[in-house]
């Protein structure tokens, strides 16, 4: 039995719960019964049998009104339930009336939004549009939101499209145009694109709003020529380019990719036009950044007539001159921060490959004739220990130094990669380039190389007394094979210890190698 509360005078009964009461009601009318004969039958009970039966129909009856009580109470419950889900609603409704980001000014709303946009390596990485994305996303929360967002010209500045992974719909690109006031464009059509007309279309009605241009980026294809001409005098306020496209196109359409010469505000260039060189000038009165492929009689033009130049990344091509035939007056640029003649040099990247110790004796007149002391070195390709080692006694005060091989051999690698640490490790008393504070490694394709020699160069620099290491990186295709937990407890160590050290995949690692490889960050 168990106890029971009476549902109008709320004293405990003893009475037999539902359940118990349904089991026994079951087992007294089972079959062979009296009960189960006179239920399944027309017949009447006995007299003795009348007063057992209406005891039972008045147990029933109790344990209905129980069970009626019970379910009243649960009733109850659920509307009380619903009752307290409706006043957290309203709870959170008031709340929200009294969030601080109401009171916030519209103009930190709007640096956030600007903080969250994506940037142009994100966009172009994309494989489609996206409105769940910044600055999109910002105008779906709430209309205070939409209004900020809308109302804030940088947030849709900037637009760009790579037709290899997708077309961006014009519609998109239309609401960037109507809510920006100046334009960033990074666009890079594609003959591989699975509709041209598309990227022809959309360049056409960027065109007609290129007097907003202030920077373009763009690789051009032979259907986007005839546009060009256009755009002559129609890009007031461009001051950043940068421009490749093919080698297929005939002379007609190279003389359309001049379009720039009009720009009169424009003070960063870049053009490459792939497997030939570039035989034409940009504007030089206000050149300060420019990036070109172009024999040395092309750049030193340019740099001739740019005396206000700040950066320059010059490839000579087709390919570069012998150093010991250069000749000519020297050509003074007080504010270059590049190759030439120049008092703030702090970094220079050589690429080592074939014929490398040829280049040698002009650089070492250079670094002699520079009032300059250079800081950070960058070495690409092959370089082996002896040519290294005079540069190293060359550039005594380098306090960064990074080292990116390239090639297929991976014979070579390791035995010019091991040649080099052995190189740098401090022997008793001594130590090449003993302000080094920081050391840069990355193998380009396959590659081999000594772990533990590696580590081991990292721990006699960082054990150095005064210890001057600061920072390491690694950067390697695929999995190290190593084969030794040991040594990678001995990388842990020199981490546990302080020093910031990377490990990365090269291809993850493209933005932090292109400092080592005085890229232009402006392309």
């Amino acid at each position: 039995m168990e106890a029971s509360i009476c549902s109008k005078c709320g004293t405990p009964s003893s009475i037999e719960s539902p359940n118990v009461a349904i089991q026994s009601l079951k087992n007294a009318a089972a079959p062979g019964t009296p009960m189960h004969s006179l239920i399944h039958s027309n017949e009447p009970p006995e007299p003795s049998e009348i007063p057992s039966i209406q005891s039972s129909a008045s147990d029933i009856d109790i344990s209905l009104a129980s069970l009626d009580a019970e379910i009243l109470r649960l009733q109850r419950l659920r509307s009380l339930q619903q009752d307290r889900s409706d006043l957290l609603d309203y709870q959170r409704t008031h709340k929200s009336i009294l969030s601080p980001l109401r009171r916030m000014p519209a103009e930190i709303l709007a640096g956030i939004f600007l903080s969250s946009l994506p940037t142009v390596t994100e966009l172009l990485d994309r494989e489609s549009f996206q409105t769940e994305d910044s600055p999109w996303v910002w105008t779906h929360i709430c209309s205070r939101w939409r209004t900020v967002a809308i109302s804030t010209p940088a947030l849709w500045s900037l637009i760009a499209m790579d037709f290899v992974n997708y077309d961006y719909p014009l519609s998109a690109v239309t609401a960037h145009v109507e809510r920006s006031r100046m334009l960033k464009i990074y666009f890079y059509a594609s003959v591989d694109a699975d509709d041209i007309s598309s990227q022809t279309e959309m360049f056409r009605y960027l065109i007609q709003h290129s007097l907003r241009w202030e920077e373009l980026h763009i690789v051009l294809t032979q259907n986007l020529m005839p546009l060009l001409p256009s755009l002559h005098h129609q890009m007031p306020s461009l001051r950043t380019l940068w421009v490749e496209w093919d080698s297929k196109e005939g002379e007609e359409a190279m003389r359309m990719v001049d379009f720039f010469r009009t720009a009169d505000s424009l003070a960063r260039i870049g053009v490459s036009r792939r497997f030939r060189p570039v035989s034409f000038l940009p504007p030089t009165q206000q050149l300060t950044h420019y990036y070109a492929d172009a024999s040395w009689d092309v750049h030193q033009e340019i740099l001739r007539m740019s005396s206000s130049l700040v950066e320059a990344h010059i490839d000579l091509f087709p390919a570069p001159p012998e150093w010991t035939t250069l000749t000519g007056d020297a050509i003074e640029l007080p504010h270059l921060r590049s190759y030439l003649k120049m008092p703030l040099l702090d970094q220079i990247t050589l690429d080592l490959f074939l014929r490398q110790s040829d280049f040698l004796p002009a650089l070492e007149r250079f670094l002699a004739d520079s009032s300059t002391t250079l800081r950070r070195l960058g070495l690409r390709g092959m370089p082996n220990a002896l040519l290294s080692s005079r540069i190293f006694q060359a550039c005594p005060e380098l306090t960064e130094l990074a080292m990116i091989f390239k090639t297929t051999d991976v014979h070579r690698t390791y035995e010019t990669s091991n040649a080099l640490f052995r190189l740098l490790i401090p022997t008793p008393g001594s130590a090449i380039l003993s302000r080094l504070s920081r050391v840069h490694v990355a193998f380009e394709g396959m590659f081999s190389f000594d772990y533990d020699l590696f580590a081991q160069l990292l721990e006699s620099r960082w054990n150095m007394q005064p210890r001057v290491l600061e920072a390491a990186a690694l950067c390697f295709q695929g999995e190290p094979n190593h084969g030794s937990a040991h040594l990678d407890l001995r990388l842990k160590t020199l981490r546990t210890g302080g020093l910031d050290f990377i490990v990365s995949d090269v291809d993850n690692a493209q933005e932090y190698m292109a400092h080592w490889l005085c890229r232009p960050s402006w392309t």
